[in-house]
């Protein structure tokens, strides 16, 4: 549940409040609970989200996650929305709202949504005190100064989730062959440091990979920023390049929220072999923290884990996630060494 400054709009009624939180999820939630975070001087600064729960012991370690990530956020009261059937909703705002007056943070509201209609909840019993009210979703003020500043809803979080998604079909076939193709050329560099250098082979093997994966990432970069795409035989490289540290490194200090370099990121993550996706979707992961893209980057981030779970950097910004902490601060922990 990262905080965000990216965007700032006037929000002052439910279907505002509704729209934004499509907006800022970047996808409609179903199925799910939603947190609101407000400053003391009603600034929204953080969002996140769980999915519903049939009981309050399913939702221990989402909660515990959540209560911290918030405070770290200096918020001071949460507006609860729930989205889904009126047990499960109940069930689970309950059970975060007792997670949040254990650490101190007020429950100023709750919402329950069900496709176009939400009813305003009160009570200990979060009974509905209205009856249903019908809006129309995306409809909004909000929504419209959210799609003006490229803040768009897809329709539910499964579709986000297929914009990672690995490539199939004939692509996979390519970048296949392109990928043990640029293994066999990586070999081949390494073999011939450690022929040249004798016995400082290590140090010559380590310096040619170092400055291949540099002046490959520059290449690619500056490909993407110009609107264009790396071809199969670079995205393969890259790919590879990306298991040496200092050149992951390197791609890390570069990373910013620029939609041109989280665009090839997810390109190059979606290309990649499952064997070094993990690089590139940690960071996709980086830069859709910039972006203030908190969704995205927990998508990306399962995806890193998934790969490689023992990968530390992707552990590392996971739990940066879970506490909120900029994603400046990760970058910089790195460049001191703390990575």
């Amino acid at each position: 549940m990262p905080s965000f400054d990216n965007h700032s709009f006037d929000v002052h009624q439910v279907d505002e409040l509704l729209d934004f939180i499509a907006r800022l999820l970047g996808f409609t939630p179903n199925n799910s609970a939603v947190l609101v975070g407000i400053t003391a001087d009603s600034t929204i600064a953080a969002i996140g989200r769980m999915t519903l729960a049939s009981s309050a012991d399913e939702l221990h370690a989402e909660l515990r996650t959540a209560t911290a990530s918030l405070s770290s956020t200096g918020v001071t009261r949460v507006v609860l929305v729930g989205y889904g059937y009126e047990q499960l909703v109940r069930v689970t705002l309950d059970a975060v709202r007792e997670s949040l007056r254990a650490a101190g943070i007020r429950a100023e509201g709750a919402i329950r949504v069900n496709g176009d209609h939400f009813w305003l909840l009160a009570g200990q019993a979060l009974r509905a005190t209205t009856p249903a009210v019908h809006y129309q979703p995306g409809t909004s003020a909000a929504a419209a100064a959210a799609v003006a500043a490229g803040l768009v809803a897809l329709p539910d979080r499964e579709t986000l989730v297929a914009t990672l998604a690995p490539v199939t079909g004939l692509d996979r076939e390519h970048m296949s062959a392109a990928t043990a193709h640029a293994e066999q050329a990586l070999a081949t560099l390494l073999h011939d440091a450690a022929t040249s250098e004798g016995p400082a082979s290590s140090a010559a093997q380590q310096s040619r990979a170092h400055q291949a994966g540099i002046t490959l990432l520059s290449e690619v970069e500056q490909l993407y920023r110009a609107g264009k795409t790396a071809d199969d035989s670079q995205a393969a490289s890259l790919s590879i390049l990306l298991t040496v540290l200092t050149v992951r490194d390197a791609a890390v200090q570069r990373c910013s929220g620029d939609d041109w370099q989280r665009a090839m990121w997810i390109d190059l993550l979606r290309r990649a072999e499952p064997r070094y996706s993990a690089a590139p979707a940690g960071l996709v992961a980086l830069c859709a923290l910039y972006d203030g893209w908190g969704p995205l980057a927990g998508i990306a981030l399962a995806r890193a884990l998934e790969a490689d779970p023992g990968y530390r950097f992707a552990q590392l910004m996971a739990d940066a996630m879970a506490a909120g902490v900029p994603p400046h601060i990760i970058t910089d922990g790195l460049r001191d060494g703390q990575i």
